[in-house]
């Protein structure tokens, strides 16, 4: 029998991806066990009164605590170059506003 060799995944810079327009691949981020987790690009958010930039992330392959088809939400700090899961729902809810927003214009 031939052995398997494991996936290897193509890994960009999540910060610079999601802050170019004209990329919408999927991103990779990695848990804390350093195992990769795809997810597609689904919304970048800013909020009027708020100088973080929000993006709605939705994972590819199952993720605990998170339903099929359901997304993250994650405040970008472009200067520290990190993604941060938004737990806050008064946030949340204004993210998803204005996504709906987005879609209905």
């Amino acid at each position: 029998m031939k052995e398997q060799k494991p996936k290897t995944v193509k890994v960009k810079d999540p910060i610079a991806q999601i802050l170019d327009d004209k990329d919408d691949s999927n991103i990779v981020l990695f848990d804390e066990n350093n195992k990769p987790i795809e997810f597609e690009q689904i919304a970048r958010i800013q909020l009027d009164d708020d100088d973080n930039i929000y993006v709605i992330l939705v994972p590819i392959t199952k993720l605990e605590g998170v339903e099929e088809g359901e997304g993250v939400i994650y405040a970008l700090n472009a200067e520290e170059g990190s993604l941060n899961v938004v737990e806050d729902t008064s946030i949340t809810d204004r993210v998803l506003e204005a996504y709906q927003k987005m879609l209905d214009d």
